[in-house]
């Protein structure tokens, strides 16, 4: 078993589709990202006034945690959530997003899921986000984008 940087437990990681001199300098790269807390957003006056309605089922987003890495001069915010049985990193499609999303495969193994989300889709992801998600009682993977792509896309950063 290997252990995630977050403390969760997962099956050991499969050997990834990368070359291994570029899986190094990724992984390289991925401890060189400066971490800051994501400033939650300003409560309106109006939306203080409202009760608030607890949303349950499919519906409900489990935040475990939001940060913003940096990386030269790209930011990506990242975000990892439970879902059901399943562990979701939603993070910022750009190159920075990427990274992390190849550090997380590269200590867990492919993801079961990997999708893309388009701008606006997600109100904290107004740029787009791509969507990791490991879970254990999957039967397939199924990718709504190829992990070749996330790579490609990760190495922009490395620049």
């Amino acid at each position: 078993m290997a252990t995630h940087q977050e403390g969760f437990l997962t099956r050991a990681a499969s050997p990834l589709p990368i070359d291994l001199g570029l899986l190094e300098r990724f992984l390289e790269a991925e401890h060189r990202v400066e971490w800051r807390p994501v400033d939650p957003p300003p409560i309106s006056a109006t939306s203080r006034r409202k009760p608030r309605v607890a949303r349950s089922g499919a519906m409900a987003r489990s935040v475990i945690g939001a940060r913003l890495a940096y990386y030269h001069d790209e930011t990506a915010r990242i975000e990892h959530r439970s879902v059901g049985s399943a562990d979701v990193l939603t993070v910022t499609s750009g190159p920075v997003g990427a990274l992390v999303i190849v550090g997380e495969c590269h200590r867990r193994g492919l993801p079961t899921r990997l999708a893309a989300r388009i701008a606006g889709d997600v109100p904290e992801f107004p740029e787009g986000a791509i969507e990791a998600r490991w879970d254990a009682n999957a039967r397939a993977k199924r990718y709504a984008i190829p992990f070749a792509d996330v790579v490609n896309l990760a190495r922009y950063a490395l620049t």
